[in-house]
Order: C-alpha cells, then structure tokens, then sequence
C-alpha cells in the first residue's frame, strides 16, 4: 500500500531557478510527444 508521501515531501521553490525550470519544461515537452498527452512534472524534496 502506497503511503501518503504529502508528510515527507515538499513542493521545491523554483522561482529563482531558471535553468532548472528550463530543464523540466524540456522534459514535459518530450514526455508530451511521446505519450500523446500533457504531463505535467512537479519537483518535490524529501522533508528533513
């Protein structure tokens, strides 16, 4: 049984990011050739 990640994760600030931004833009890009539909990539990091 999957466990609710929501309490060892959180959503990561990109605002100051830009380059890792780009990179994941690129890779929903991809993703959204390959399957024929829009993903959408979300970074987390694990709570410490």
């Amino acid at each position: 049984m999957e466990q609710d990640r929501s309490n060892h994760y959180k959503l990561v600030d990109l605002r100051d990011r830009p380059e890792v931004i780009r990179q994941i833009t690129e890779a929903e890009q991809k993703l959204n050739r390959m399957i024929g539909e829009d993903v959408a990539l979300i970074a987390y990091v694990r709570k410490k």
